[in-house]
């Protein structure tokens, strides 16, 4: 049967949050991914924490998400029998009066997109908000969060609460490298999250990935955090796994010196050099 990736509009929006809530207890790995418009900022890669952190916030703070992937799969990576991947499309995006690149609006149109129809059938990020905390509050201390590179994705899933650098080796790259199926059309929220998910079970089951071991790292964050201060109790729960290069043609990984002051997630993030990729 071919995997149905669900378009949440305002039409089905509470229906679609009423599944979830039916099944996150269950399938409580959750990969997320939003789609956004650029960076009015880049950092540069050897950027102080501060300058870093001041683009993040810059960017985070100016810009509105398109649309937010969410990839729901048990601790094997299974997924349930509805499916399990769910696209949020939002309508707060105008681009007549909010910033944003002309590049990435061009990138996400040639994609799949469609802005016109987010804008007049998608809801309100607030509304989205309003529903997912409750989820979390519940659920919370079951979900295991799952980012690829993850400081962007974590930045706008926190805003919605209250990449990114520009790397060599991309998610879908990393996925073709791993033999990774992928399914639906990439630089989506639904696609993206699901490919984090199975990147990450892939990860895990094959190179028989040591969890504990990576905790509290983030890509592009300078020092491991060991002590997490929640934004919704209970905790969640990072892991950051670095792709640095090949063994006997097999990939290696290593841990990398980058956590992050947020809630705890799971994030797959490749390194800038990584040789015999082609």
């Amino acid at each position: 049967m071919e995997l149905l990736i669900r378009n949440v509009w305002r039409s089905n929006f509470e229906e679609e949050m009423l599944s979830i809530e039916s099944i996150v207890h269950i399938y409580n790995r959750v990969a997320f991914d939003p789609e956004f418009l650029g960076f009015l900022r880049n950092t540069q890669r050897n950027a102080s924490e501060t300058d870093r952190y001041e683009d993040i916030k810059f960017n985070v703070d100016s810009l509105k998400p398109i649309q937010f992937g969410l990839t729901f799969t048990d601790a094997e990576g299974n997924l349930p029998h509805s499916g399990g991947v769910w696209q949020f499309n939002f309508n707060d995006f105008d681009p007549v009066i909010d910033l944003h690149l002309a590049t990435s609006v061009e990138l996400l149109l040639q994609n799949g997109i469609d802005l016109e129809k987010n804008k007049r059938e998608g809801f309100d990020i607030k509304a989205f908000s309003a529903r997912f905390r409750n989820i979390i509050r519940c659920e919370g201390h079951r979900i295991q969060w799952l980012t690829f590179h993850g400081v962007y994705d974590i930045a706008y899933f926190i805003k919605f609460c209250h990449g990114l650098l520009g790397g060599e080796l991309g998610l879908t790259r990393l996925a073709k490298i791993l033999e990774v199926k992928q399914v639906g059309e990439t630089h989506q929220g639904g696609f993206d999250s699901l490919i984090t998910s199975n990147v990450y079970s892939k990860i895990k089951n094959v190179y028989q990935l040591i969890e504990g071991a990576y905790e509290g790292y983030l890509y592009g964050i300078n020092f491991r955090k060991k002590k997490w201060v929640p934004l919704v109790p209970p905790h969640p729960h990072f892991i950051t796994v670095v792709l640095n290069g090949y063994y006997h043609e097999q990939p290696s990984f290593e841990i990398v010196s980058s956590p992050l002051r947020w809630p705890p997630c799971h994030a797959l993030v490749p390194t800038v050099q990584v040789p015999h990729c082609q």
